[in-house]
């Protein structure tokens, strides 16, 4: 026999809270049917009453379980960790009831398994869930019924299905809005529009020169020593794997749109497997391509961009907020530095953003030209002369900051009015300054 589940409602419950004693014969009787139908409930977990009734004549308030899950033995077979829970009520008087099932065997390949429960939840979100727009067109064409009725007014039932499909609508929208804020705007030719921005990147951090000669300097690592290749070498122990998990932000989510906390809200049950692929990668590193994809982002550097270069390429989004608030109070700060003080930082980095802070000489001009030097003849980049600029703090005199820009080559400027696509010029701090474009 296939599995199978049934949701049930009866209105002679075992369990109540106030009001008249339940009919023990119904319940009986009820009891009965489920046996001969070889039925069994499902373990619930949550509030123990699933139903709220109304309060008449200042009477005490009744609560009663009413909704029941039940499956087949086929179904507690094969689901055998599956349990009812029953939600949190929000405007009905009843309490949804959630079924989970186990779809994680334990043990098995992650990626295996991680592509599995995906195509159960895409078979979820079409049979069970819904399409949320077709439900939003047929909401709408109810209430336009129930309005243009000719008796709509007047029939007390017609009026409680409008609030009631109204109620559904509030739902639908909501969640409407939510898959929007999630996918962003359609884009009709999104292929080529893919293309541009990938063959923009690959032209823009191509190398000229792919072999470089070793750089030395007295920052250069020593070569490993034995104790500390044995160390990196070892397998990563299990407490390793998941005290690394607890410490990566929740919200953080790969291509198959499975965040981080999903798989510290899960760890009793994705574990093995979690520890498992680990273990595979660190001893066979390619195997990390097959998971290491990631979500990027385009954030306008200017108003109305027309042009690829107009954007700024990000993924770590949540690093970007540290770093323009940072970035606010090091130009608030400077606006008020008297005599030879400075800022307390040295730099703040964010992708190839750089913000460098330093003691307006010529010495320390040409260490950090040196610096930049070195950093571009290691990696192979280049520093972007025409997006580079300089602020100095008003207590650097005039021939001074005529010397070292012209040491430099960059341009010079009063106030820096962006940073990172938010607003960090210096004067009041206000919650506008902080809004992105």
């Amino acid at each position: 026999m296939d599995p199978w589940l049934l949701t049930v409602i009866y209105a002679s419950p075992r369990m109540k809270k106030k009001g008249v004693q339940a009919d023990t014969r119904k319940c009986l009787q009820f009891n009965r049917w489920i046996n001969e139908c070889n039925l069994m409930e499902v373990t619930t977990t949550g509030t123990k009453f699933t139903w709220r009734g109304p309060q008449w004549n200042g009477r005490d308030r009744v609560f009663k379980k009413l909704d029941r899950v039940l499956c087949n033995v086929s179904w507690r077979l094969r689901y055998h960790e599956g349990f009812a829970k029953v939600l949190p009520r929000v405007e009905f008087d009843h309490h949804p009831i959630i079924v989970i099932q186990e779809n994680w065997t334990r043990g098995r390949d992650l990626m295996f398994l991680l592509s599995n429960i995906t195509d159960n939840l895409k078979v979820w979100n079409k049979e069970v869930f819904g399409n949320i727009f077709k439900r939003k067109k047929e909401l709408l064409a109810r209430l336009n019924g129930i309005q243009n009725s000719p008796t709509y007014g007047y029939i007390n039932f017609l009026e409680s299905l409008e609030k009631e499909l109204q109620d559904q609508l509030a739902s639908t929208l909501y969640q409407e809005e939510c898959l929007w804020n999630e996918a962003g705007h359609w884009i009709e030719d999104q292929e080529n529009l893919s293309n541009m921005v990938r063959n923009f990147y690959l032209s823009l951090y191509h190398e000229d020169k792919p072999i470089r000669d070793p750089i030395i300097s007295w920052t250069t690592y020593p070569q490993n020593l034995d104790k500390e290749q044995h160390k990196l070498s070892s397998p990563v122990l299990y407490s390793e794997c998941k005290k690394a998990l607890i410490f990566i932000w929740a919200l953080i989510k790969g291509e198959d749109g499975y965040s981080t906390l999903f798989f510290q809200q899960n760890w009793d049950i994705v574990a093995d497997s979690v520890y498992h692929y680990v273990n595979q990668v660190w001893s066979n590193p390619s195997l990390i391509s097959s998971i290491n994809n990631t979500f990027l982002v385009l954030i306008p550097k200017v108003d109305k961009p027309e042009f690829i270069s107009q954007f700024r390429l990000i993924a770590l989004w949540r690093t970007i907020h540290h770093n323009i608030i940072v970035a606010q109070e090091m130009v608030h700060s400077m606006a008020r530095m008297k005599g030879r003080e400075g800022p307390k930082i040295s730099h703040l980095l964010f992708a190839d953003n750089l913000l460098l802070f330093a003691e307006a000489t010529i010495e320390q001009t040409h260490c950090i030209m040196h610096c930049l030097d070195l950093f571009c003849e290691a990696s192979g980049q280049k520093i972007n002369n025409q997006n580079t600029q300089i602020f100095f703090s008003k207590n650097v005199d005039e021939q001074l900051k005529s010397d070292i820009v012209q040491h430099t080559g960059y341009t010079p400027v009063n106030s820096f009015d962006k940073y990172l696509g938010a607003n960090i010029a210096s004067g009041r701090t206000t919650r506008g300054k902080f809004k992105t474009d």
